[in-house]
């Protein structure tokens, strides 16, 4: 079942790859910057007493750092790939 969920995933991920391109990984990486900066903006509710901690501020913000990181690798690499012109068959 899992299996098939992430092969269900991988196809639907190698789908948008194919058509969006580079842009596919703008919009995630812009997304990802975009609820980085919500939840560090709305970090002092989280520091209430009431708000629920710092983890559940802290676990977010470096979810949304690493996903930001590897999108921004994943943008390198398909600027790397079209750098370097086609490869020859």
């Amino acid at each position: 079942m899992i299996g098939e969920i992430l092969g269900a995933a991988n196809r639907i991920d190698q789908l948008l790859r194919r058509h969006l391109g580079r842009l596919y990984h703008v919009i995630l990486a812009a997304g990802c910057v975009i609820e980085l900066v919500h939840r560090l903006r709305e970090g002092h509710t989280f520091l209430h007493p009431s708000g629920g901690g710092l983890l559940r501020l802290v676990f977010p913000v470096i979810l949304y750092v690493v996903l930001v990181v590897n999108q921004a690798s994943a943008l390198y690499a398909h600027y790397q790939r079209r750098r370097q012109g086609p490869t020859p068959t």
